[in-house]
């Protein structure tokens, strides 16, 4: 398929306010479209949601991660329509009563919370149709492609029992891609002001994890669970190696783009805490649909026709 991407650099310059002015087409992904008023509602649901300062300079570091997130969802939803594949209000209406519940309100009174924070509610039901979507698009098409072998679980128990005694830190990870050199020096200043925030505890790393981050396990605040050494970049790894418990790592770059962690714990892995074999094929599991689903995304990413007008 014919690959035509054209990014507008106006994109990095323009303010956010000047968006709202106008219901007009920001961004084409194939028949689709995004309006300046779907970029203006995303960000102010990742503020609102994150606890990210909403001034101006946060809006304006934000509009690459919304842009390209939004771009993302409006794929999965294509696909699962090529696919035939429906997502009902219903279940819309549901997965919004789940989340309320994750906060410990119902859906009226989440959506009441939301609406007075400054929170776009539409934003975040697209969120949500998205997220089904994607999650139907995985099961009908993907999901068979996961196979996990007893062999799998052997290896991968071996390679823990040959780390015992090491070194395993309890991490969670927001990555910000840089998907272009065009993109390295706002990402660079938007992951600089993150670990800022975070630090001045001005929004919790969880939250704003949900909501900017491309790494697996995003939606749940990015826990990565106990991880060993060799399973991390040699460069993450260093940097990771001398951070204290309770602390947030400096941005640390990667052929992805930038990575900003947060050290739960750390602890010498010992034979009583080796994980199950159960626990090494849900493990396995996750891992490769993570996998699988992101090299998927890409692959419908770079075969849409993208054009940013902004």
């Amino acid at each position: 398929m014919l690959r035509n991407i054209l990014i507008i650099l106006c994109l990095l310059v323009m303010p956010l306010s000047a968006f709202a002015q106008s219901e007009g087409i920001a961004v084409v992904v194939n028949e689709g479209v995004l309006t300046y008023s779907d970029i203006v509602g995303r960000t102010d649901l990742v503020i609102a949601s994150s606890g990210l300062p909403n001034t101006p300079e946060t809006r304006q570091k934000l509009a690459p991660q919304i842009v390209r997130t939004l771009i993302e969802e409006e794929l999965q939803l294509q696909e699962a329509v090529r696919l035939g594949l429906e997502v009902t209000e219903q279940e819309v209406k549901q997965e919004f009563a789940a989340v309320a519940a994750m906060n410990n309100l119902e859906a009226d009174q989440f959506e009441e919370r939301l609406v007075r924070s400054g929170a776009d509610v539409d934003s975040l039901h697209r969120q949500i149709r998205a997220r089904i979507a994607w999650a139907k698009v995985f099961g009908s098409s993907l999901r068979p492609q996961v196979r996990i072998s007893e062999t799998d679980v052997e290896v991968y128990l071996e390679r823990q029992i040959a780390q015992i005694g090491k070194t395993e830190y309890l991490l969670s990870e927001i990555l910000l891609p840089v998907d272009t050199p065009e993109d390295e020096a706002q990402v660079t200043q938007l992951a600089q002001q993150v670990v800022e925030d975070l630090r001045a505890e001005k929004a919790p790393f969880a939250k704003v994890a949900q909501q900017i981050s491309q790494a697996p396990g995003a939606a749940q605040g990015g826990v990565l669970g106990w991880v060993q050494g060799d399973q991390l970049d040699e460069k993450i790894m260093r940097s990771i190696s001398a951070m204290p418990v309770k602390t947030i790592s400096d941005p640390v770059r990667s052929l992805a783009g930038y990575h900003i962690f947060y050290l739960s714990d750390k602890r010498d892995l010992t034979e009583e805490s080796l994980p199950s074999a159960e626990e090494v094929r849900q493990k396995i599991v996750q891992e490769r649909s993570e996998r699988l689903s992101r090299s998927r995304l890409n692959e419908l990413r770079s075969a849409a026709f993208i054009q940013v007008r902004l």
